[in-house]
């Protein structure tokens, strides 16, 4: 899957980007809603790389768990909408499981999707740039993985 080469080149730059790696962490006390702008690319076995642009928003209820929504839309081949509700998992402040049900429109057509997630937050106070990997399970079509990088806000 072509998407798959963004994650890495994606990482290797952050990681190797020290205010990042250092960078004030915001205490999620304060400023629990979280907002993200994400671009990347969905591959499915059928259909090639789409661009893919989307929003994801989370509400941070502890240290450990958000609840949020996210929105997507692959352009190119797929032409098709994501919706989910879901569960975002803090195992550490900056690394994240992301799961939840939803529907992907295409067309006239939807389909269920439950999606599995992780991401990784560089944060520099309350903003941040999260490289993430996504694979979304639709038992009744083409299974998708989406690589993308969120430019997101704390507030």
């Amino acid at each position: 899957m072509r998407s798959l080469v963004l994650l890495p080149a994606v990482l290797y730059l952050f990681l190797g980007t020290k205010s990042f790696v250092t960078g004030a962490e915001h205490d999620w006390r304060l400023t629990p809603h979280h907002i993200s702008l994400v671009l990347g690319g969905t591959d499915t076995e059928k259909h090639p790389s789409a661009f893919t642009i989307g929003v994801d928003y989370e509400y941070r209820l502890s240290d450990f768990t958000g609840v949020g929504a996210v929105a997507e839309y692959a352009r190119g081949h797929l032409e098709c909408w994501t919706y989910l509700l879901v569960a975002d998992l803090h195992l550490t402040p900056a690394w994240i499981i992301q799961v939840g049900p939803g529907f992907e429109k295409k067309g006239t057509k939807e389909h269920t999707v439950l999606r599995l997630g992780t991401l990784y937050e560089f944060s520099v106070g309350a903003v941040t740039i999260s490289p993430q990997l996504h694979y979304d399970y639709l038992p009744d079509y083409h299974d998708a993985v989406v690589a993308a990088v969120g430019f997101g806000v704390s507030f």
